[in-house]
Parts: structure tokens; sequence; C-alpha cells
């Protein structure tokens, strides 16, 4: 324990956090084939972080939904207090908004794999009740195909600005990442 009373995040830190995390479940993964579930959780929270970060602007209201975004602007315009949550955009409109505005060069196979992984991960985190079965052999390549936005959007070429040493730590935990992947086979 840190002695600190709080949990303090951001999108920078969630996208860190995240990559350190789906390490540790990939790792673990090779022991225990549960924790591919928490591969998938952790790579799409850290795509999504990665997202926030680079489409947000300097209003943080890039990654909002438009009646968010709206209702914001409006209230800030209006020299208004009384504000409500912010609302972030569904993964799909974010991954689709930052292809085009960051000029992503993706391929139908990486579209495909993020999609696979969104899908994957939502049946995780709302889970009926249900018996479910999921074939582990192509869950390396749709993590490392995913891991490629991640990759763009932090540091090649990178679209947001990192504090101190995180760009470095985030690009030495991704090649981790990606070398403990092509372990399996």
């Amino acid at each position: 324990m840190t002695g600190n009373p709080y949990l303090r995040t951001d999108e920078k830190k969630e996208g860190l956090k995240g990559l350190e995390f789906l390490l540790h479940a990939l790792r673990i993964s090779a022991k225990d084939e549960y924790y591919w579930k928490w591969v998938i959780v952790a790579l799409l929270n850290t795509i999504q972080a990665f997202i926030v970060c680079s489409i947000s602007g300097t209003a943080g209201l890039g990654a909002l939904r438009k009646d968010s975004r709206v209702k914001h602007l409006k209230a800030y315009e209006s020299g208004s207090i009384e504000i409500d949550e912010p609302v972030l955009d569904y993964f799909p409109s974010l991954y689709k908004k930052m292809k085009s505005e960051l000029k992503f060069a993706s391929t139908k196979e990486i579209d495909d794999d993020v999609e696979k992984a969104r899908r994957f991960r939502n049946k995780f985190i709302h889970f009926t009740p249900q018996a479910w079965s999921l074939q582990i052999v192509g869950l390396p390549r749709i993590t490392k195909n995913s891991l490629k936005v991640v990759e763009f959007l932090g540091w090649k070429p990178g679209h947001f600005h990192w504090d101190n040493n995180e760009r470095e730590k985030a690009i030495k935990l991704h090649n981790q990442i990606i070398k403990y992947l092509e372990t399996f086979h």
C-alpha cells in the first residue's frame, strides 16, 4: 500500500497502466488461459485511452459524443457552472474518428482484429448467463494487430504529448508484449 488514500487516473495513465496490466495478464495466460480475458479487456482499455489522448484536443471535447460536446460548449460559452457529466463516444465511433482525423493507414486485417477484440471485450464485460468457449489460437494475432493502433498513436509517429519518461516506458512495455506474443504459436 502506498499510503495514498486516492486512486488517481487520467487518459494517459489509463493507457500506460493498461499496457502494464496487459503484459502482466499475458504472462499469466501462459499458465492459465482464463487470463486471456484480461488481456482482451486491458487491450481495449489501452487502445481507447490512446485514442482519447490523441483526439480530445486542447478543450478535451474531441472524444465526447456529439450531444455531450455541444452541451459542454454551450455551457462554456454561456458561462454556466451547471455542466453535465461528459459522455465519451462509443468505441467504434472513436476508432473511426481517429482513423479519419489522424490518417491512420489501417488494413482490413487490423480493423477486423480490433473489431473482434472489441466484441470479445463486450462479451466479457457484459457477460450474460451462458457457457462460452473462445478459441485461444487467434488471440495473439488479434492482440498484436490491435497494438499497431497504440504504436501509431503513442510514438510512430505519435499524436499526443508524453510527460517525463512515460513515452520510453510505453515503448518498452509494447516491445515486451510483442516479444511475448511471438512465443505463442
